[in-house]
């Protein structure tokens, strides 16, 4: 890897993807600690990590202070940051050290890593590759706490899908903290690698580009201080800057915005489901599925996407393999999945349905599901079949906010005012932002 000039730096933004608590604050100051030659040794290593603003810098030692003086780690992140790290590389001759790229990483709070947040949604689309953090630790040896993962889960999945439609060069690192509390032999890893699973193979169907890292950062005692003793942090830093400084060298670097203002090439596979069905508005255009965004969904026109995918099923092998496949299992939920994205890329959603019917079935924890087919329910003008699932998924979550703004218009188009009221309040007080809170206003006094 050659350095550039100082004019020519590019600055690679990483967006983070997980929940409260699960260490993305702790990743940041241990992978400083690591790469940085205050705290490292300066002959062991190739690339080194600085902060290019006096502000971050005193943020991180703010971090280090603090677990030094208390023994514990900082508390969670209540507000979005950007840390932007300067990269140099040493020549191993002369020490010299040469500028080679920038990396701004966003440190959010686990609620914002929500769609429908707006910030969340300009760092998606201003990034250039991914971290995604997940609890090694608890992965490995809680076999509930995959299922806390379904939100982040199809938060990746579907930010994947886009990729691939796009063709764009997009990484994931996907980062599992507190591995230094796992056994130390191969065991734990390999509980890791099995609940993963559902994950990986996800990944792997979008032809996802990703690399596992696992780290481990204990507060260890040093005399009458604390530090912090980093193992593993620095890898996907490392592995970002070759992957991302690599694509920069043999064409410009572009966000996923960029990519996605331009004409894409016919995808290979259809988008997500989610990705499909995110949004929700007041009128629903069908033939466009590039629906007004009330949820705070990522505005996309998904029919310029599936309009050069109108072949029929005996052309299409995967489809073809998703019902044999459910022959023999008819609960098999990939097939189920794969199989109800192909309907509805064709826009065949008599026949998306019933198959999301069953996943809905077989899932009944899962909202997200619901949400979906009460979306396909309202565009097929099944009014009540909707309404009934809103009233489930507010049975399940009473602060659902996307069922409680849905309930409400179904209530206002049906002129049954009051209770259209009702729920546009409930709906504005579970509202995640102020800016949706607005929205839910200005929705609530439009004319029918």
């Amino acid at each position: 890897m050659s350095a550039l000039s100082k004019s020519k730096i590019p600055v690679f933004n990483i967006l983070s993807l997980g929940q409260r608590g699960v260490g993305k604050t702790v990743f940041l100051a241990g992978a400083y600690v690591q790469l940085n030659y205050i705290f490292g040794q300066v002959y062991s290593k190739e690339f080194w990590l600085d902060c290019s603003k006096d502000k971050d810098r005193k943020n991180l030692q703010g971090i280090l202070d603090y677990v030094s003086q208390t023994g514990k780690y900082p508390p969670p992140t209540l507000k979005i940051t950007d840390f932007l790290f300067r990269v140099q590389q040493r020549n191993r001759w002369t020490n010299k050290m040469t500028p080679v790229c920038q990396l701004r990483c966003w440190d959010i709070p686990g609620e914002t890593c929500k769609f429908e947040h707006p910030d969340f949604q300009e760092i998606i689309l201003n990034s250039h590759s991914c971290c995604v953090f997940i609890n090694g630790y608890q992965l490995a040896t809680d076999s509930s706490y995959l299922a806390t993962l379904d939100e982040i889960i199809q938060q990746v999945i579907a930010i994947a899908s886009l990729i691939q439609h796009t063709h764009h060069y997009y990484p994931f690192a996907l980062i599992f903290t507190q591995c230094d509390r796992l056994n130390p032999e191969p065991i734990g890893r390999l509980q890791i690698e099995k609940n993963l699973q559902p994950l990986i193979k996800a990944l792997k169907a979008v032809e996802a580009k990703y690399q596992r890292f696992y780290t481990g950062i204990p507060i260890v005692r040093q005399q009458n201080r604390f530090q912090l003793e980093a193992s593993g942090a620095e890898g996907p830093f490392l592995w970002l800057i070759e992957k991302l400084y690599s694509i920069h060298c043999a064409q410009s670097s572009q966000t996923l915005a960029s990519v996605i203002k331009q004409d894409a090439p016919p995808p290979r596979r259809l988008p997500s489901i989610k990705a499909i069905l995110s949004n929700t508005s007041t009128k629903v255009i069908l033939s466009s599925l590039g629906l007004l965004v009330l949820t705070g969904g990522i505005w996309f026109s998904w029919s310029r996407l599936t309009s050069s995918y109108q072949q029929s099923q005996n052309n299409d092998p995967l489809m073809t393999e998703y019902l044999e496949t459910l022959k023999d299992d008819p609960e098999h939920l990939g097939s189920l999945v794969g199989l109800a994205e192909r309907y509805l890329a064709l826009q065949e959603l008599d026949k998306a349905i019933p198959i999301m019917e069953k996943i809905v079935e077989i899932t009944p924890e899962n909202l997200n599901w619901q949400l979906n087919l009460a979306q396909l329910y309202k565009l097929t003008e099944q009014r009540e079949k909707a309404e009934t699932l809103y009233d489930r998924i507010l049975a399940q979550d009473t602060k659902n906010f996307q069922a409680l703004v849905n309930k409400a218009l179904l209530r206002k188009e049906d002129q049954d005012y009051q209770t259209a009221q009702i729920f546009f309040r409930k709906a504005e007080q579970a509202a995640p932002n102020q800016a949706l809170k607005e929205k839910v206003r200005q929705i609530q006094k439009t004319p029918d």
